[in-house]
This record gives C-alpha cells, structure tokens and sequence, in this order.
C-alpha cells in the first residue's frame, strides 16, 4: 500500500488489527493458565465467555474499520469525479447536443475522442445523462467515456483504489486468523459438560426453592 502520506482510515485498521493480536495474546494466557481452584468444565465455560466477548469486541471492530474504508472509497471517488468537471453547467450545452445529434455515429464518436483527446472534458459533461434523442446515440457507454477522463485528471485514483482492497484483504486474513485461533483454544467437550452441569443445578435448585417455598438466598 501507498505509504507516502499519512492515511487516517489506513491508521484504524492498523489498530484494529494490533488489538486483535493483544486479544489473542490474552486468550491464550487465559487458556494456558491453571487454576487449580476450577474444574476442567469451569475453565472451559469460563473461556468460552471471554472468547465471545472477544468475538463481540473484533466484531465492532470489524465494522468501524469496514466502514471507514468504505467512507473513503467514496470519497474518493468523489472527489475524483469533482475534479474532472464532468458535473459541470456550460452555457453551450444545447449547441454541443444540437451539433453531435447532426452527425453520423462515426463522426459523433470521432469527435467525441477528439474532444477527449484535447481535455476539452466540458464536451463531454454536455451529453453526459442525457437522452439519445437530444445527442445522437454514442458508440461507448458514458460509463466507459467517464472512467477514462477520471484516469487522466485523477491518475492516482486507482492505486488509491487498490490500496483500499489490499486493505480489506489485511482485513478479512486478521479476522479470519483471529476466529480460527480462538476457536481453536475452545474444549467444546468441557463445555458441553459445563451447561449440562449448570442446566441441572439449575433444576436442582428450583426443587429446592420448591421445597422450600421462598427463593433461596444466594
């Protein structure tokens, strides 16, 4: 990625991906250390709590940082478009339709390349969103005709562009990485065990306070 100037959106990520890493790195402390006061099944169960919370916590992460690189693309984008002035108002717009509508396709496409070839970009902000019966019909889709004048007046946009998808991919291995480790810490047997455990004191003390005919005080 371009690392010339300094890039907000890229900085978050960068955050986001490190505190993944210090949420791993706790998991695995939590998940090696003995406690010998616990259960093999409360250790699991108790794992299992802080590997959802981390989940939880990479989660919004996740969108926080999608979502700012999502913003800039945008942006970008727009920014782009601004700068090649194909949103512009030109007072001889109606004569440039009236003049292109004239001729033949081959001579409307032809002058059309020219016009773009000049930079003269104004022509096509004329045409551009506009019915074929006012301009004539063009050979290129107006799509195609706009991506090449925001090559030329942008020429960074698509590395800018680039940079943000080698971003999202940074994005979508942490992530990944980060759920395939965790999960892989887990002792699904253990916790299976820990909810029947927990499912029938549960039932046990409802007996209880049954029996007993008040709540029992915990």
């Amino acid at each position: 990625m371009n690392h010339e100037k300094n890039v907000p959106e890229f900085d978050l990520l960068g955050a986001g991906i490190e505190r993944m890493g210090e949420l791993h790195s706790a998991l695995a402390k939590v998940r090696s250390t003995t406690d010998r006061r616990q259960t093999p099944e409360a250790r699991a169960f108790e794992y299992r709590k802080l590997h959802d919370q981390a989940l939880a916590k990479i989660g919004l992460i996740t969108q926080q940082a999608r979502k700012a690189l999502s913003d800039r693309r945008e942006r970008l984008r727009t920014e782009a478009f601004e700068k090649s002035g194909l949103n512009g108002k030109f007072p001889q717009a109606d004569e440039v339709r009236q003049v292109l509508r004239g001729l033949s396709q081959k001579e409307r496409d032809a002058e059309i390349n020219a016009a773009i070839d000049r930079g003269e970009y104004w022509v096509i902000a004329c045409i551009r969103g506009q019915s074929p019966l006012l301009t004539g019909k063009i050979g290129l889709p107006m799509s195609v005709i706009e991506d090449l004048i925001i090559s030329r007046t942008s020429p960074a946009l698509d590395t800018e562009l680039e940079d943000l998808k080698i971003a999202e991919t940074h994005l979508n291995i942490a992530v990944d990485t980060f759920a395939r480790e965790a999960e892989r810490m887990r002792d699904v047997e253990a916790e299976g065990r820990a909810f029947e455990d927990a499912k029938a004191m549960t039932e046990a003390t409802a007996a209880f306070e049954k029996a007993l005919g008040t709540p029992a005080q915990t």
